[in-house]
């Protein structure tokens, strides 16, 4: 359980690789709930890709992320991609009611490092 965290990414003009405010590779069971992640970048690295957050890897049968706040400036606010081949049973893996301030990209999930499904509703499994 990640819970009631406040993190704030900073990112330095010599920053040239992707960020995450919370990272979570390989689980059993997930909940992520009422964090606040901020970040603070320059111009320089603008165009730098970071997440608020990142699920990647093997994902036990439940994930639930709700209530968090992402604030501005990030490109998406989560990605899950869980790697799983297959899919858990009826898996409960929930992404829902999370502010994300302003990333043009909200939810993007799919499986592995190729995420491309993008969705700017929530994600329920």
């Amino acid at each position: 359980t990640i819970k009631d965290n406040s993190a704030r990414v900073s990112l330095p003009t010599s920053a040239t690789r992707d960020r995450h405010g919370i990272f979570v590779g390989n689980c059993r069971s997930l909940i992520i709930e009422s964090n606040h992640i901020s970040l603070q970048r320059v111009q320089r690295n603008a165009g730098l890709r970071i997440e608020g957050m990142r699920l990647f890897g093997f994902m036990g049968p439940r994930v639930i992320v709700r209530h968090n706040h992402l604030g501005a400036q990030f490109n998406v606010g989560i990605t899950f991609a869980p790697l799983n081949s297959p899919v858990p049973a009826g898996p409960l893996w929930i992404i829902t009611e999370n502010l994300m301030e302003s990333a043009p990209i909200k939810v993007a999930a799919g499986t592995g490092a190729g995420t491309q499904a993008v969705m700017d509703k929530d994600l329920v499994a």
